[in-house]
């Protein structure tokens, strides 16, 4: 789809391994067996099953450009997407005014709901929404949003936030029909948010991005030298508190643009760095004036390790099955992953529009972890031949509302219910399934504890 025409701003996958797209378009397009018309700059959202054939295609239109900007996915297969709309703009027959929108469709793409949510910036002369999403997710029941803010006030919904002079990024919670329930912000002169934000099994939420001078997180604060960026990644609890925060100094640079969380808790994260940079007791010096990085957290905040390389950006950051980080990136001039040389086929230097994707193993850095014993459950026996007892931690003894999910390799959860205790203890019971290793996590909604099982 070339820019002068359309643009692919964001794709997902589903639980049930369905593909998202969604986008902008201003002419005719063909989606394998759906075509969309456009009505001048519009929105659109397509489906495509894991053959890659197309489901169906959606769009949105007004008098001037409609786009469509982050999407998540809930357990009923439903698709929420967050877009701005520079005039009023029809979903199917929904009319929905100017701003920032926020939109359901349900599995077969009709629109179930659409609203406006953010008001238009006059600070610019294009008055994009006072809060741009760059990423969502679905997780325990509740939508979570991310991005940028583009005025000094903001309103999302019915909260409303004012900080003369200074804008920062915003994380936002909503209900699954589409009200807001919370808003956190981390304050600065000037910041930018990563791509996409992450929610571990427990449901705490992951955030990144970098910032110039200093950065508010409701108190905690973060600063660095004039004139130059550090790298942001903080963890939020699902209520909205703040757990942690940590920043990367660089000597120039360091700006991180995506984050993940594995079904263990751990992060990893990408981003960018220039000169010599210190990623948790590691200090690392760049190869070129701009190197890609791909660092690794505990859930404790702890930067484990990092592994870079030169004339490159990474600008996502996932996970295969067997538990490998994934980074897709783009680079300039040459670059080597690996004992591999790949080269930019564009002559202007220092031009990012090669992509490269690479895989790396497990980065376990020259620390131990400061947090090795804090949030691990006591599992016995294990390894074990399908059933094992889980001892409850101290002070989760008295709760009276605690939640046990276990969750296989792949992080699919096989089974979550509540919690009747005996003794302290939980006799847990795998032999209903496939022998391998399991995650278990017990929770009581504001703390988790987590513990691997070995079914042999």
């Amino acid at each position: 789809m070339p820019e002068h025409d359309g643009h692919i701003w964001n794709i997902i996958t589903g639980e049930d391994g369905f593909v998202y797209l969604t986008g902008w378009f201003k002419e005719k397009k063909f989606f394998g067996s759906c075509t969309l018309y456009p009505h001048g700059g519009d929105m659109f959202l397509v489906k495509f099953s894991p053959d890659g054939s197309c489901r169906w295609a959606k769009s949105a239109y007004g008098t001037q450009d409609v786009n469509g900007n982050s999407m998540a996915t809930d357990s009923l297969n439903n698709v929420y997407i967050f877009g701005t709309n520079k005039s009023a703009a029809l979903f199917d027959t929904i009319s929905v005014e100017a701003g920032g929108f926020l939109a359901k469709y349900d599995s077969t793409g009709e629109v179930l709901w659409a609203r406006n949510i953010i008001p238009v910036s006059t600070l610019y002369s294009d008055k994009p929404p006072q809060v741009v999403f760059s990423g969502m997710t679905v997780s325990g029941g509740k939508l979570f949003a991310s991005g940028r803010e583009y005025a000094y006030s903001i309103t999302v919904d019915t909260a409303t936030r004012n900080h003369p002079g200074m804008m920062g990024n915003a994380l936002c919670c909503f209900d699954l029909d589409g009200n807001i329930q919370w808003l956190r912000e981390g304050i600065s002169i000037v910041t930018e948010g990563g791509n996409n934000l992450s929610a571990d099994r427990p449901g705490n939420i992951y955030i990144c991005g970098y910032f110039f001078e200093s950065i508010d997180f409701n108190g905690t604060i973060l600063n660095t030298e004039q004139y130059k960026s550090d790298y942001f990644v903080c963890k939020y609890g699902h209520n909205g508190d703040l757990i942690w925060a940590d920043q990367c100094s660089a000597s120039d640079d360091a700006k991180s643009y995506s984050v993940f969380s594995d079904s263990t808790g751990h992060i990893y994260l990408t981003g960018s760095f220039s000169g010599t940079a210190r990623f948790g007791s590691d200090t690392v010096t760049s190869d070129s004036l701009l190197d890609m990085f791909l660092a690794r957290y505990d859930p404790g905040g702890q930067c484990l390790g990092v592994v870079h390389f030169g004339n490159a950006e990474g600008q996502s950051v996932g996970q295969d099955v067997n538990g490998n980080p994934m980074v897709v990136g783009t680079f300039s001039k040459n670059i080597m992953i690996g004992q591999n040389t790949y080269n930019n086929f564009q002559t202007t230097p220092y031009t990012m529009d090669d992509i490269f994707i690479a895989k790396c193993g497990q980065i376990t850095g020259s620390v131990e972890s400061r947090y090795p014993e804090e949030n691990q459950l006591l599992i016995y026996a294990n390894p074990n031949e399908g059933k094992c007892t889980v001892t409850i931690p101290e002070e989760f003894l008295h709760e009276k509302q605690l939640t046990l999910q276990v969750f296989d390799f792949q992080g699919k959860l096989i089974e979550k219910t509540g919690l009747t205790l005996a003794d302290g203890k939980i006799r847990l019971n795998l032999e209903a399934h496939a022998k391998g290793m399991y995650q278990v996590v017990v929770d009581n909604g504001r703390k988790s504890y987590t513990g691997k099982v070995v079914f042999e």
